[in-house]
């Protein structure tokens, strides 16, 4: 799947919040069958739909057919119409919106070009033994071509000698005996040693995204800042771990790093804690990615990269709690 369209969507969501006021993004009225809608607004009145290609005016027309008799307007953004559906007598009131995102490669190009990568010393510390993949607009992922990149600067030059910036940039929560081949090579890699992460997304916690002028859901911020307090609980109180560094996400949450977890475990046992420390958090109510904790070959979104969806920089909140509360997001990276 192409994940431009990923980008394309944040974009002319946020674009619509800036000029029309906060909207839902990714609505459904019942269950997982029933359509979803890209956009709407606080009164329930205007739908968005949104489309990373030009439309024809059939597009057009399936789009308004959708939502026809159920809302009062909507909004069609894409990057040009063919033909625009204007057939009259329609019970909902069509504006089209052209919306275009010319300068998202050279965006990103600058970006990576001006990097100076800033890693928390886990992953800097023997960095040559982490993992690294990319994903590029086309959706696939690409593994890392130098077989073990050991410094920052040896970072840089991978992603900046690639033809296309890579949409997103992900790094192993692990350090591995032959990191390159880590998902190449069934069960022949040896963990050397792992950090505790946990990723705590408000998609996850079932908050309804408000998308607000800021690009920012401000609700699903503050449930997610919460809820990360409620880990810093459990694993005081369950896990004796106090020393922790936070990472905005980029999008929607924090990554939560525990500096002081001790994995001299083998694979497997490693594996057999993980899973039930998840369980252990299920049990105590506290929402977080399972993916993300349970196993050791675990990827996040590389520290002070850029996630491609949103242009903004994936960034330290800090090493204590009044940095959550107090944490305000980046804004999006613009060419200067």
């Amino acid at each position: 799947m192409n994940q431009f369209w990923r980008f394309y969507e944040y974009a002319a969501l946020a674009a619509v919040a800036q000029s029309v006021g906060p909207i839902f993004t990714n609505v459904r009225f019942g269950d997982s069958t029933s359509p979803e809608y890209d956009g709407l607004s606080l009164d329930g009145q205007t739908v968005v739909e949104v489309k990373s290609y030009p439309l024809s005016r059939d597009d057009c027309k399936k789009l308004v057919e959708k939502t026809n008799k159920h809302f009062e307007k909507l909004i069609i953004i894409a990057p040009g119409f063919k033909n625009k559906y204007l057939e009259k007598g329609q019970d909902i009131w069509i504006e089209y919106m052209t919306f275009t995102t010319e300068n998202f490669p050279s965006r990103l190009q600058q970006f990576y070009q001006e990097w100076e990568p800033q890693l928390p010393k886990y992953f800097e510390t023997r960095l040559g033994w982490h993992h690294f993949s990319y994903v590029m607009s086309s959706g696939r992922f690409r593994n890392q071509i130098d077989k073990r990149i050991s410094n920052t600067e040896k970072l840089k030059r991978e992603v900046t000698k690639r033809v296309v910036f890579p949409l997103r940039i992900f790094v192993s929560i692990s350090k591995w005996r032959d990191p390159k081949q880590l998902f190449f090579r069934k069960n022949s890699n040896t963990l050397l040693d792992s950090i505790l992460a946990f990723d705590i997304d408000c998609s996850d916690l079932h908050v309804p995204c408000l998308l607000t002028q800021s690009g920012i859901c401000e609700i699903g911020l503050d449930h997610v800042k919460h809820e990360t307090m409620k880990l810093f609980d459990f694993c005081e109180d369950k896990l004796s771990l106090t020393d922790f560094m936070i990472y905005f996400s980029g999008r929607k949450g924090f990554h939560v790093y525990f500096c002081d977890y001790n994995s001299s475990k083998s694979f497997k046992k490693e594996l057999e804690f993980r899973k039930d420390l998840v369980e252990k958090l299920k049990e105590n109510n506290i929402r977080a990615d399972s993916s993300i904790t349970e196993h050791p070959k675990a990827m996040v979104g590389l520290p002070s990269s850029l996630h491609g969806y949103t242009m903004r920089e994936i960034c330290l909140v800090g090493r204590s709690r009044k940095r959550i509360t107090s944490f305000r997001p980046p804004k999006p990276f613009n060419r200067r």
